[in-house]
């Protein structure tokens, strides 16, 4: 997806997983290219990716804390 291709690419990159590749669209095989890092995703990175977006939010929370304080 063009909108979501940034997003999927910095989060395979930091949790060193190859995404993309072949895919089927409608019973149709697609050659995408593959992005991130070497390691095919497996259930565990499940688990990993959805602590990387906590972590993200609580850090986003925190700026915008910041900011707000700085502007008072």
């Amino acid at each position: 997806s063009p909108n979501a291709g940034v997003v999927m690419t910095a989060g395979a990159g930091s949790l060193n997983i190859c995404l993309g590749g072949k895919a089927y669209y409608q019973g149709v095989l697609k050659e995408k290219p593959e992005f991130g890092g070497c390691l095919r995703p497996d259930n565990k990175h499940i688990k990993r990716s959805l602590l990387l977006v906590d972590k993200t939010v609580c850090l986003w929370v925190l700026a915008l804390i910041i900011v707000e304080g700085l502007k008072q």
